[in-house]
Order: structure tokens, then C-alpha cells, then sequence
């Protein structure tokens, strides 16, 4: 009964607000394509897949981010581009404080 409240929360949650992270991190963050969306999904598991075989803990959440922003960064927007550096290391300096 004690892990049925917050497994509970979280389905909640994400059913009724996760479609919004992913509509963001799809289309405002970085205009993705399907074939981009595909090769940010690959990086991430294969990075996911790295760091559990090494043993290294790693946020699941920064991954994929990190795989979006890299597929973003590949493409013609050098602005866009630039922009996404400056999100992702103020987010990175954030996560750490």
C-alpha cells in the first residue's frame, strides 16, 4: 500500500501532463524530424546502455535531452543551435547547485 500512492501519482502524472514535455522537447526545443527523432532515441539507448554496462549512474532524462539537442545541433539552425548550448549548459550548471 505504501508504493501504491506514489506509483499512482506518477501515472497521473504523466497522463496527464507528460504530453507536454514531449511536445516540447520535440517541436519547440529542436523541429525534429522522424528519421532525427529516431537517431535521438538510438544515441540515448546506446549511451543508456554504455553507462549500465560500466556501471555509471546515469539520469535518464539528461540523456535523452542530450540525444535531442545533438540531433538540433546537426541541423542548418546555427542560431537554434546556439541557443540549445547556452539552455543545456545553464541546465547542466543548475542540476549541479
Amino acid at each position: 500500500m505504501d508504493l501504491l500512492s506514489p506509483l499512482t501519482a506518477m501515472a497521473l502524472g504523466t497522463l496527464l501532463g507528460g504530453w507536454r514535455i514531449i511536445k516540447m522537447m520535440g517541436q519547440c526545443t529542436t523541429k525534429l524530424e522522424p528519421v532525427g527523432g529516431f537517431a535521438a532515441e538510438a544515441g540515448g539507448a546506446l549511451t543508456l546502455f554504455l553507462a549500465s554496462g560500466l556501471g555509471v549512474p546515469v539520469s535518464t532524462t539528461h540523456t535523452i535531452t542530450g540525444a535531442i539537442v545533438g540531433v538540433g545541433a546537426t541541423s542548418d539552425h546555427q542560431d537554434r543551435a546556439t541557443s540549445e548550448r547556452i539552455r543545456c549548459s545553464s541546465w547542466m550548471s543548475a542540476r549541479d547547485k
